[in-house]
Parts: C-alpha cells; structure tokens; sequence
C-alpha cells in the first residue's frame, strides 16, 4: 500500500529554521510529517551550511520517525561509514522501490547506484574495472533520472544541485555552467548557498580565475 505522499509548502519552510528555502515540489512517501521535516532538514544541512555531520543527524532522525521513509534511508546509506549498515540499507530500499510512485522511484534509483559505488569502492575484492563501470553506469543514469525530474520538479533546488554537480563529472565545467544558465541560474543561486560556491569552482576549474573571484566576492 502505498504511503500517504507529503508535501512540504510555505508552513514546511517556515518551520525549518531561519534560512529561506525553495519549498519541496517532489512528494515524499511517508506518513510523518516530522519525517519529511527531518529529510529536508538533511538536504539544507548539507547544500546551505556544508555541514554533513549534522545532514547526517537529519537524515537518520527521519528514518526514526518513520523506518520505511525510503528516502531517508538513501541519505544515511549515502553518509554512513558502518559498510554493514549501508548494505542493509541498500537491500532495504532496492526491496520497496515498486511501493513508491515513478518520480520517486526514478530518484531512489540514483541513490541505489550511487550507494553500490560506494560499497564497491570500500571492497576488497572488487576490481578498479568493476568499479569504474559502476561509476559510469552510476553518472549516466544520474543524468537522465535528474534531467527528467529537476525540468519537472523546477522548486527542487537541491536536486537540481546534485543535478549540476553530475553535469560537470561527465561533461565537464563549460557544460555545468551552460546547464545552469539555462535553468534560470539566478533564481537557483539566490536559493542555494552550494550552488553559489559551485559555480565560482567551475569557473575557475576553466582557468577563469578573475571570473571566479568575481562571483565568490558577490556572495
């Protein structure tokens, strides 16, 4: 049966602290309230304050809140340094992808290959062919998956985020900076903090040094 999808709106946003945030577009199957709460807190850890200990907390309190929050899940795999409990939490969510609408099941299976990466790159056994087929296998589907929902899903700053980063790893910087330009850049950078720095980075990863410096000293 699938969990009741919550949206998080202006009241959401207000209730997350003093930092203005884009509110939440893409819905999140759980029950809690305070779960979907707790995983937004996660993301604006991360993206507006770079500080991943404390996503990390977020992320975990909301899979207390609710044990089946897929989502949530994803997150503290991605963040954990226990291999065991990354595994476990692998299968969890490969084992419930059927039970959540496509959209989220597009963006769960991001994580899923992400995390496999992650365990493979951990393995004592695995091969750096198994592990670059993987990464590659890991970005190309990232790509598609997020091209599809951040045109959907235009509030969804965060991923949008992760969208440019994945950009940049497989097509390089000019191609990130002209992705972001096209995506109305200037709503996006007045949202996320993250996306301010990144863009200062990937001009100065094409050796626009002055140009990067520019945009770091408009922040």
């Amino acid at each position: 049966m699938l969990k009741a999808i919550i949206r998080i709106g202006l009241l959401g946003a207000l209730l997350l602290g003093n930092f203005p945030i884009i509110a939440q577009s893409l819905g999140h199957s759980t029950d809690s309230h305070d779960a979907s709460i707790a995983y937004t807190q996660g993301w604006q850890a991360i993206m507006d304050y770079g500080q991943y200990t404390q996503s990390e907390v977020y992320f975990r309190e909301a899979l207390a809140h609710d044990p089946d929050f897929l989502l949530a899940a994803c997150q503290v795999a991605r963040l954990s340094k226990d291999s065991l409990e990354r595994v476990q939490l692998l299968d969890q969510v490969q084992a419930g992808l059927g039970s959540v609408p496509a959209d989220e099941q597009a963006l769960l299976a991001n994580f899923v290959e992400l995390m496999i990466l992650t365990n493979l790159r951990e393995s004592s056994t695995a091969t750096q062919a198994e592990i670059s087929a993987q990464a590659q296998k890991a970005l190309r589907l990232a790509e598609e998956n997020l091209r599809g929902l951040v045109r959907k899903y235009k509030d969804e700053v965060y991923y949008i985020s992760e969208y440019i980063e994945v950009i940049n790893y497989n097509h390089g910087p000019q191609a990130a900076l002209d992705t972001l330009a096209d995506m109305d850049h200037t709503r996006l950078l007045n949202a996320v903090p993250f996306l301010m720095g990144y863009r200062a980075q990937l001009y100065a990863d094409l050796g626009k040094t002055a140009k990067a410096d520019e945009y770091l000293y408009q922040r």
